[in-house]
């Protein structure tokens, strides 16, 4: 998938806030696949929660989560879990058949062209491509 176009995307988070193609055009993509159920998905939290404290001020940057789970079990989930990416239910068909990916949790960074730049399946691996200074700085 890395260096393809990401696909052509119109979501809306729990907070009814919507993401799309067109409102993310020049910014950078941060996004993690995952569901509920996922242990490994759900020990990340942290670590991708001080991620995006990183870079408080940055508009250029867009933590966006893709779950599988129902609007109604991610919201009572999240009540009691801090996850700061916005949050996307529902997505299992997009992410089988627009990313083709079944495994969890997956990251990818999407670079200001629209053009896949990473695809790893550890915040770790995704946090350090991030610290990638020209990646970040790149046509800013």
């Amino acid at each position: 998938m890395e260096d393809k176009n990401f696909p052509k995307f119109d979501f809306k988070d729990l907070n009814g806030i919507e993401y799309n193609n067109e409102n993310t055009k020049d910014k950078i993509v941060i996004l993690k696949c995952w569901f509920i159920a996922c242990k490994a998905c759900v020990a990340e939290f942290p670590e991708l929660n001080e991620l995006v404290l990183k870079y408080p001020n940055r508009d250029d940057i867009v933590f966006v989560s893709l779950a599988l789970d129902s609007k109604e079990k991610l919201n009572q989930f999240l009540s009691q879990k801090v996850f700061n990416y916005a949050t996307v239910a529902d997505q299992k068909q997009f992410i089988n058949n627009e990313l083709g990916t079944n495994s969890y949790p997956t990251h990818l960074i999407v670079d200001r062209s629209g053009k896949i730049y990473k695809v790893v399946n550890r915040a770790g691996e995704m946090i350090s491509a991030l610290k990638d200074q020209e990646f970040l700085n790149a046509n800013k």
